[in-house]
């Protein structure tokens, strides 16, 4: 986050950020600042796909991940 201040030290994040650091200090202004540009960024990778669907349970995701293994095998045995 810290980095985002020192290349962007225009942006409504890190006028956030500094605006807590007065108040509350750097640590804290440091996680405030992270969610807020999270806020932003977590609905356009959603948009795009490229956040995993929340409603997913543990068993589904062991189950891909065990078919995806299964791939890798085939693909593996067929090629020796």
């Amino acid at each position: 986050m810290r980095v985002h201040v020192r290349w962007c030290p225009e942006s409504k994040i890190t006028k956030h950020y500094n605006k807590i650091k007065k108040k509350k200090g750097a640590n804290v202004a440091a996680t405030a600042a992270a969610r807020k540009l999270l806020q932003v960024i977590y609905p356009l990778a959603e948009k795009q796909g490229r956040v995993p669907d929340r409603r997913l349970g543990v068993q589904t995701l062991v189950t891909k991940h065990a078919a995806l293994l299964d791939d890798r095998e085939k693909l593996i045995k067929a090629h020796i």
